[in-house]
């Protein structure tokens, strides 16, 4: 039973990201939710207690899948540099790939942000992206690639210069706006922690 509930939730959440990508999140119904995922409209009551419910899941998976892409860069064996690199890299494009197949980004993004626990899962988000990147500084300080520095200071300043690749900001960009964007970036901050 627990199998075929999972399988049900994640056809319910499938069937949202398809129609709020394609429609926007105003104009995409529970009830066309449930006639994409194939299931009555009160069996997704079984498992969320509104669209904003949904929603919130669809973004929960999407930022946990983009932080466990960041962590295994972290793991990897490049140096600091490439690694923070390569973080913010791996973040932008993530987003970018998430949102390329809607018109509806903006609209989406900021119906997110107006809900409480949004903000509250962007934070938490936030704080585990600034931690791991402090934790990358840190590594570069210990191996002497980095000048002595504050690692969780410098982490939410090398954070916040990257919000121009998220989105609802990003959304216009291409992919190769945003690669050559955070390139740029990301030379500039790291130039200025090398010893």
């Amino acid at each position: 039973m627990k199998e075929k509930d999972d399988e049900k939730r994640e056809r319910i959440l499938e069937a949202a990201k398809k129609l709020i990508f394609h429609y926007g999140y105003q104009k995409t119904t529970i009830a066309d939710i449930a006639r994409e995922a194939d299931i009555s409209v009160g069996s997704i009551y079984n498992f969320f207690k509104s669209k904003e419910d949904i929603c919130y899941s669809c973004a929960k998976e999407c930022k946990s899948s983009i932080m466990e892409e960041q962590d295994e860069v972290a793991r990897s064996g490049k140096s600091p540099s490439e690694k923070l690199r390569a973080i913010m890299l791996t973040r932008s494009l993530s987003y970018h790939e998430h949102f390329k197949e809607t018109t509806h980004g903006y609209e989406i993004v900021t119906s997110a942000l107006a809900d409480d626990r949004h903000m509250a899962l962007f934070t938490k988000y936030q704080t585990l992206e600034t931690e791991l990147l402090a934790a990358v500084i840190e590594e570069g300080i210990k191996s002497e690639e980095f000048r002595p520095c504050n690692a969780k200071d410098t982490a939410q300043t090398f954070h916040s210069a990257f919000y121009a690749f998220s989105p609802p900001v990003s959304l216009k960009l291409s992919e190769e706006e945003i690669k050559d964007g955070v390139d740029r970036l990301a030379t500039m901050l790291i130039t200025g922690l090398r010893k």
